[in-house]
């Protein structure tokens, strides 16, 4: 009698040690599709925010360019109450230069606005590989939970003695 109580509980051991294999592998496999959800939608926001940066570098471009028509006029407002001719020579020129100015700081924002949503898409897609990784670790957390539990039934079987 004591022989077969003991091969009860070697079976009965092997089939929770089977059995938390399993569990094992399942809670790793919905871990990782939880990082791989996260990650997704990290990604989406990250587009999202490489589309806000472009159309509010848009937005400080066109600011940017009613500022710069402001000052030429304030230039060219100047020159008017000093006399003179404000459509040609040193006067034409100065007002040139100031609007040259002024498209380069509207083409440095919108640089900048460039880099930035560029910055967030290469962001979002680290993040779909991530995801997509993750997706495929959940996959082989169930193989290994389920390889796991037939190596312990394989070893718990092995262990009893007939």
């Amino acid at each position: 009698m004591g022989g077969d109580s003991s091969q009860l509980l070697a079976g009965a051991g092997t089939g929770v040690g089977m059995l938390g294999s399993i569990m094992q592998g399942a809670a790793a496999s919905k871990s990782d599709k939880y990082n791989a959800k996260v990650a997704e939608q990290n990604a989406a926001l990250a587009k999202q925010d490489a589309a806000m940066a472009g159309g509010i570098g848009e937005a400080n471009v066109g600011i940017a360019g009613l500022k710069t028509q402001q000052e030429v006029g304030a230039i060219k407002a100047g020159q008017a109450g000093r006399g003179g001719d404000v459509n040609t020579g040193a006067a034409k020129d100065v007002q040139t230069r100031q609007a040259e100015t002024g498209m380069m700081k509207a083409l440095n924002i919108r640089s900048n606005a460039a880099r930035q949503a560029y910055g967030f898409e290469v962001q979002a897609t680290g993040d779909l590989n991530t995801a997509a990784l993750d997706k495929m670790k959940a996959g082989y957390d169930m193989k290994a939970g389920e390889i796991g539990a037939l190596s312990t039934g394989l070893k718990g079987a092995s262990d009893i003695k007939m």
